[in-house]
């Protein structure tokens, strides 16, 4: 879901500086030190709303993360 939605367009190592507000999400532990603030970004609930100049995700989408943040967001 991540590399479709974050990290092709603005959130991998070699784009974040520039597209991604210094937001690196390219592995397991940067996507884990940052999975509230993606949560929020992606349900519209927090300051910035994600991905930008695209349409919210659907809510399956976002409750998979939500799911997987619930379970401890386990490296699987």
């Amino acid at each position: 879901m991540l590399d479709n939605y974050c990290l092709a367009a603005c959130h991998s190592e070699a784009r974040n500086a520039v597209a991604g507000g210094n937001v690196n999400l390219e592995g397991y532990d940067n996507v884990k030190n940052w999975k509230d603030r993606i949560v929020s970004t992606m349900d519209y609930t927090g300051a910035f709303k994600m991905p930008r100049e695209s349409a919210k995700l659907d809510s399956c989408t976002i409750n998979k993360l939500k799911a997987w943040i619930a379970k401890g967001a386990p490296n699987d």
